[in-house]
Order: structure tokens, then sequence, then C-alpha cells
């Protein structure tokens, strides 16, 4: 059955949790891209017999890690006073099993983004979207049209862009003479705010 935007294994009584998944839906678009998941959670105990009778609380704690992205100085950069852009994040695993390990295939993100008005200048912003944690490093592609015309994969400091969970990745992209990234972690639902100088 479907749960939300991923696929989750049957549940059947009895049945061991080895052989449970939550799977991404593929992106219509393209096998290659998936949709962002739903917020997902996960938690376990082990009651013991003894322990049957009573109350136990059941901790849970989030799988998954969102991204939010803004890049600056876009249009200006192509010369171009169309709004035709895109971005792809990537690439993550496909599947989390029930232990929380991340599986499958790796898949790419191909969230939606618009231009926004700030100071009088136009930003292209990605809404936060969730995506399964990857904490070795990403890659972010702006498209204008169908032609790649920048690919960042990590911050100035050159530490990787990476997703964790529980958290919100911010990223600022501005495309000047040279290409500049910065990158903040911030708690879940926290869209750092970007200063310009």
């Amino acid at each position: 059955f479907r749960s939300g935007l991923q696929q989750c294994s049957q549940l059947v009584p009895g049945e061991h949790k080895d052989n449970c998944r939550v799977d991404l839906l593929p992106d219509t678009r393209a096998l290659s891209y998936s949709i962002s998941p739903g917020d997902l959670f996960r938690g376990e105990i082990t009651v013991t017999r003894q322990e049957q009778n009573g109350q136990t609380s059941l901790p849970i704690y989030r799988e998954t890690g969102s991204m939010a992205i803004t890049v600056r100085n876009l249009q200006e950069f192509v010369d171009s006073t169309d709004e035709d852009f895109s971005i792809v994040v990537g690439e993550t695993y496909s599947t989390i099993d029930f232990y929380g390990n991340h599986t499958n295939n790796k898949v790419a993100y191909r969230p939606t983004g618009s231009f926004v008005l700030n100071d009088h200048s136009n930003e292209y912003k990605v809404a936060a979207f969730n995506m399964i944690p990857e904490e070795t490093g990403l890659y972010i592609d702006v498209y204008h049209g169908g032609q790649k015309i920048v690919t960042v994969s990590q911050d100035n400091s050159g530490t990787p862009i990476l997703v964790e969970k529980g958290k919100q990745t911010n990223i600022l992209i501005e495309l000047r003479t040279s290409v500049s990234v910065n990158m903040m972690l911030a708690d879940w639902g926290k869209e750092y705010l970007w200063k310009e100088f």
C-alpha cells in the first residue's frame, strides 16, 4: 500500500521486520528522480514478558532530513530574463529498512523552485523539501532550460553539502564572476535568512 509520498511494505502479523522497508516513489518524469518523501519516523523497543502488562513508551526519531535552496543572481549569470530554471539534488539511497539503514538504488530529487523578489533583486528559491539523509556528500545542479549551468558539491570552506536526519540544510548559491556556496544546518523546519551585504 502507499503511505503518503512513499511506498511501505504491507505488514502481516508475525512477519519479521527484516522483510519490511519504505521505498521512495519515482517521479513520473524519470525513474532516476524520486518524489520527496513525507515526514518519516522510526521507533523500536523490546518488551519482556514481564513488561507486557504495564505501560511502555516508544521513542520515535525522524528518519528524513530536509533542504532549502536559495540562488542569487541566476538570471544575470546566464544573461536571460526568462524563468526557465530548475534544480536537481542528488544522490541519496531510495530505501529505508525497518532498522533505519539506507539501501537500494541511488536517486536524485527535482524540487520545484520559483523567483521571489527580495530587496529589489530576484532570488530563485526552493522551499524546504524532505530527503533521505546523505551525510557523505550531495551535488546540486542548476539548469537553465535543459542546459546545466553550474554544479556545486561543497561550500566555500570545502565542507561537502549534506543532509542529516532531523535537520534542515539551508543552502545559498551566489552566482557572480565566481560561484559562492554557503551552507547552514538548522533545526527541523528552521529556514535560515540569508543576509545580503
